[in-house]
């Protein structure tokens, strides 16, 4: 009988130690700050009224994408081009400053602007 209640009591304290000791943390090496930045360069761009193209440089330790740009903007980029887009924008037909964004996306969900800005065109100008 003695031998039963000591069984008993031990298999209601196992559940306790199992809870205070809890689970082994995991142990990660620590990854370079360039391994893990997700970073855009650069992250402003200014253009001419008549237009022109610049690129952008993705740093990106995961798969990403291009997920949204305006219409006036056009990506030329081509495959096995790596980590660097190439865009160009044509004449900005408005007498008003254009602007617009590029969103990059990684794969765990974290997405980075451009902001891409266009001057005017002037008064007067013919396209």
């Amino acid at each position: 009988m003695f031998r039963r209640l000591v069984t008993k009591k031990l298999w209601l304290l196992l559940p306790v130690a199992l809870m205070l000791t809890g689970c082994p943390a995991k142990v990660n090496p620590t990854p370079t700050p360039s391994e893990t930045t997700f970073s855009l360069s650069p992250t402003e761009v200014e253009l001419e009224a008549t237009g022109g193209t610049f690129t952008v440089k993705v740093n990106c330790p995961t798969t990403y994408k291009l997920s949204s740009k305006p219409d006036w903007v056009k990506d030329n980029t081509t495959a096995g081009s790596g980590n660097v887009h190439t865009f160009s924008v044509g004449a900005n037909p408005e007498y008003e400053v254009r602007k617009g964004v590029l969103v990059f996306c990684d794969d765990i969900g974290t997405c980075l602007p451009v902001m891409v800005t266009q001057k005017a065109r002037e008064a007067g100008t013919i396209l």
